[in-house]
């Protein structure tokens, strides 16, 4: 093995890891998201404190999902510029597997992309409308379940990648279950409220 091709494998594995702690902070981001804004008590409280604070950060919060899932699905390249995504770390892996894999994510994304096209990156009027009113689900035509499905195919994809490797990490899938920091931030208001 020629030493550009260890570098370019090292730079391969780096990129698997930062992926990976991209899902993972995702993972928890969603988990905090579902904590505070969906269980309907928990709601009640960021209302009850800080309204206009909650309806701010669950903005950004929905948003920042939304975006990093879209940049973790874009393609292995934009112009010259190599992109830090699946599409990048799968580009020379002859799986049918795990192009199957891919190619499922890509196609639940598609909702994703359109909310980032109309109203993070644009300001598209009816698409800003309907996600103003949408207070008890993800986003607009993106449910909780399909914010929960993509994250777990891409820890899933993960696993793939880490098995064709021959790699011994543990499973990626435990990424799913961290809480985040919601628990202590709603601790600490309900003993401020009581």
């Amino acid at each position: 093995m020629s030493r550009d091709s260890d570098s370019s494998d090292n730079l391969v594995v780096c990129f698997e890891h930062r992926v990976k702690l991209e899902v993972s902070r995702l993972c928890r981001e969603f988990n905090d998201f579902k904590m505070l804004y969906v269980d309907s008590k928990n709601f009640d409280l960021t209302k009850e404190v800080a309204e206009d604070f909650f309806i701010s950060h669950r903005e950004l919060l929905s948003d920042d999902i939304c975006a990093s899932i879209c940049r973790l699905m874009d393609p292995a390249q934009t112009g010259k510029y190599e992109n830090m995504s699946f599409g990048y770390l799968t580009k020379n892996k002859n799986d049918s597997g795990l192009n199957k894999a891919l190619a499922a994510i890509e196609e639940q994304v598609k909702p994703f992309r359109k909310h980032r096209d109309k109203r993070i990156a644009h300001a598209d009027l009816e698409t800003h409308e309907a996600y103003l009113s949408n207070h008890t689900g993800f986003l607009p035509k993106i449910s909780l379940e399909r914010v929960e499905k993509v994250l777990t195919d891409m820890s899933a994809l993960i696993d793939k990648m880490n098995d064709l490797r021959g790699s011994t990490e543990t499973s990626h899938k435990d990424a799913a279950s961290n809480l985040g920091t919601a628990k202590e931030l709603l601790d600490y208001l309900r003993r401020g409220t009581s």
